[in-house]
Formats: structure tokens, C-alpha cells, sequence
């Protein structure tokens, strides 16, 4: 047992090493994207807008593998950019990946009214799927939710305030 562990480990770790170049260009392009494109055109391509709501979409316990492992990644990476790799442009990565997965995610946008410090961000951008938070931490603790976006077409017909993600691809 010892040995099947230690050999998926091995795996996941490969699996880093060969992401990582992919990861460190789509970072570069996200903050690009963050720094070239005006914002109301750049969150066209975030998903499907929920509006203001809290939500937090539903995921198996492979969703949650390779949503840990992807922001594991993101955030391996963004800290050996030679820019900065903010909030918003790991998140934006992090959409995208978790799109081209299949994995079901929610992109929050979140707004704090005052800083506790004065170098601490007033606007944060997370990334969740189920009991993950893929990157940004848990902007739930310190931001109201100001938008969300999930992927098109994986929610159901329920209304705004109470909507849920298809789980099911």
C-alpha cells in the first residue's frame, strides 16, 4: 500500500513539473489580459453570471483531485513570474484550466468595505470547486461577493437565489 501511495505521489509530482510551462505562459497571458482588456469585455469570457450569490458548485472526489492539483500548480507557479501574478489573473488561469477539465468551478469576484492594513487588497477574485478553493484562499472569510461565474450551460433552471450547479457532465 506503502508503495502505491509513494508512486502517486511520484505521479502527481510529474504532473507539476509538466505543467508548469504551460502554466507560467497562460499566467502571463491572464495578467495581460487583466492589463490590456477593459474589464466589462474580460468577464464576458469568466462563464455564466449568477449575480451576487454565494455558491459553491458541487464536485466528485476526482473534481476535487485535480482542482487541488491545478491550484497547486497556479500558485507554484505565480510566485516565480517575473510580473505579478494577482488574484484575479490566477483565477482567471484557474477558470480556464478547470474549464478545459470539465471540472465544475465558480470564478467570485469579491469587494471588502474597508482594508484591516493599508497594502491589503479591497478587491479579491477566488476560484472554487466544491470544498476546494483552487486560488485566492477563502475570499469568503473577508469579501462580500460582489459576482460569480460558473461555466455555461452547467446550471439548472432554478432561480438565481438558489441555483445549482449540474454536477453531472
Amino acid at each position: 500500500m506503502l508503495r502505491r501511495r509513494q508512486a502517486i505521489a511520484a505521479v502527481r509530482l510529474l504532473v507539476l513539473i509538466a505543467l508548469a510551462p504551460f502554466v507560467f505562459i497562460g499566467l502571463g497571458l491572464a495578467r495581460a489580459a487583466v492589463l490590456l482588456v477593459p474589464f466589462p469585455r474580460l468577464s464576458r469570457r469568466f462563464g455564466q453570471s449568477m449575480g451576487a450569490v454565494a455558491l459553491v458548485p458541487l464536485a466528485t472526489p476526482s473534481d476535487a483531485r485535480t482542482a487541488t492539483l491545478v491550484g497547486r500548480v497556479i500558485r507554484a507557479v505565480a510566485l516565480r513570474t517575473p510580473w505579478e501574478s494577482n488574484c484575479l489573473a490566477q483565477a482567471i488561469l484557474a477558470r480556464a484550466l478547470l474549464g478545459l477539465l470539465r471540472v465544475p468551478y465558480a470564478l467570485h469576484l469579491g469587494l471588502r468595505s474597508s482594508p484591516a492594513v493599508a497594502d491589503d487588497p479591497i478587491a479579491h477574485a477566488w476560484v472554487a470547486c466544491g470544498r476546494v478553493f483552487v486560488t485566492g484562499g477563502n475570499g469568503f472569510a473577508n469579501y462580500a461577493v460582489v459576482a460569480v461565474f460558473v461555466p455555461t450551460g452547467w446550471v439548472s433552471d432554478a432561480p438565481a437565489s438558489s441555483a445549482a450547479i449540474k454536477g453531472s457532465r
